[in-house]
C-alpha cells in the first residue's frame, strides 16, 4: 500500500501565492467601491442639524429681545414714579411686546422646518 505523495513545496508556494493574490486583488476591488449619496435610512443628518442649528438660534434671539424688554420694562416702571396709571400703561405696553417676541419666536421655529419638501403623484 502507498501514500498519496505529499504536495511538493514548489506546489505549495504557488498555492500560497495565488491565495495571497486573490486575497490582495479582492481587498482593492471592495476598496474602490464609493458611498451613495441617497440615505439609506431617510435621515439626512445635514438637515437634522441644520433644523437643529436653527430653531437654537431663533431661541436665543427671541431670549436676546426678552431680556431687553425686561430692562426696559422695569426702568419704565421706575420712571412711572408709582403713578397706577403709567405703572397700567406700561404694563399692557409690556404684555403686547411679549406676545409679540413669542409670535415672531414661532413664526421662526415654523420656518425652521422644511415641510412639504417632497412630492406625490404625476
Amino acid at each position: 500500500m502507498h501514500l498519496a505523495k505529499p504536495l511538493r513545496t514548489h506546489s505549495r508556494l504557488v498555492t500560497r501565492c495565488l491565495l495571497l493574490l486573490t486575497l490582495v486583488l479582492a481587498s482593492v476591488a471592495l476598496t474602490q467601491c464609493k458611498m451613495v449619496t441617497d440615505t439609506v435610512t431617510g435621515v439626512n443628518a445635514a438637515t437634522v442639524m441644520k433644523s437643529k442649528n436653527c430653531l437654537i438660534a431663533c431661541q436665543q434671539d427671541a431670549q436676546f429681545q426678552l431680556n431687553n424688554e425686561n430692562r426696559l420694562h422695569e426702568h419704565n416702571l421706575e420712571a412711572c414714579n408709582g403713578d397706577p396709571t403709567c405703572i397700567a400703561n406700561e404694563n399692557a405696553r409690556d404684555a403686547a411686546v411679549i406676545a409679540t417676541i413669542q409670535a415672531q419666536l414661532a413664526q421662526c421655529q415654523n420656518n425652521c422646518h422644511q415641510q412639504g419638501g417632497g412630492s406625490s403623484g404625476p
